[in-house]
């Protein structure tokens, strides 16, 4: 299955797609429904306990992977093709690395209210769209998460 890509969200490639694991799925509905479950297992997982990487290249990409990784092969690998959104593959791990070190400045100092850093955490990772797909609810889970690092 090919699930089509409901408007505002990245369009699956078609390699990216052949690596859907779930074959139960057979509507975009069903495959949100499973997505939504794995979603919510990672956010126990990573609220489980209070965690001193939360601000490191590898916990973002574990945590895709645990949103993920019951539902795509490529969950938790940086995207390598050009998508519609986006900077370009090479530039990922060097931007991801810069807005988690400008993150842990601004909390570290103060900068703003935890609720701003997260919102501009959330426009900067949105703007890398460092995976193949989930971007955005990644970003939205994961910037939302900041008062955790604190």
């Amino acid at each position: 299955m090919s699930p089509s890509v409901p408007g505002g969200m990245t369009p699956i490639d078609p390699d990216e797609a052949r690596a859907l694991i779930p074959r139960h799925s057979a509507t975009q509905d069903q495959l949100n429904e499973w997505e939504h479950q794995n979603i919510l297992e990672s956010e126990r997982w990573a609220l489980s306990r209070r965690r001193n990487d939360l601000l490191t290249p590898e916990f973002m990409q574990r945590l895709h992977h645990k949103m993920f990784g019951d539902t795509w092969r490529w969950a938790g690998t940086w995207r390598t093709k050009e998508k519609n959104i986006g900077i370009t593959p090479d530039q990922i791990s060097t931007r991801v690395g810069e807005l988690l070190d400008d993150v842990a400045a601004q909390l570290k100092n103060g900068s703003y209210r935890v609720a701003e850093i997260a919102a501009r955490c959330h426009h900067r990772l949105a703007q890398i769209n460092p995976f193949p797909n989930g971007n955005g609810r990644f970003a939205r889970g994961r910037c939302s998460g900041l008062s955790a690092a604190v």
